[in-house]
């Protein structure tokens, strides 16, 4: 049975992609979903921050129940930033 995993996410303008890799090395998981933008004035691109947020959770979510279908432990982690400093705290 595999003991952890690391996750990592790929914040992009055009997609949010995620990839889960064991302890080995091993990639288990790789998702990717394609994010929406809005042309304007043919210079500025606009983005849904609802639907960048959603993407990530998804793709986070998914890669965390591939992590268990695989019989990996389900400890979690996370990280708080600040958002005035943008850095974690």
């Amino acid at each position: 049975m595999q003991t952890g995993c690391f996750i990592s996410i790929d914040q992009g303008s055009s997609s949010t992609k995620v990839v889960a890799v064991n302890t080995n090395g091993q990639i288990f998981a790789e998702t990717r979903t394609g994010l929406s933008l809005q042309l304007h004035d043919d210079i500025r691109i606009e983005q849904n921050a609802d639907d960048i947020v959603r993407s990530t959770v998804d793709e986070l979510n998914g890669s965390v129940q591939a992590a268990r279908d695989s019989g990996m432990s389900s400890r979690a982690h996370s990280t708080a930033w600040s958002a005035r400093a943008l850095r974690p705290i």
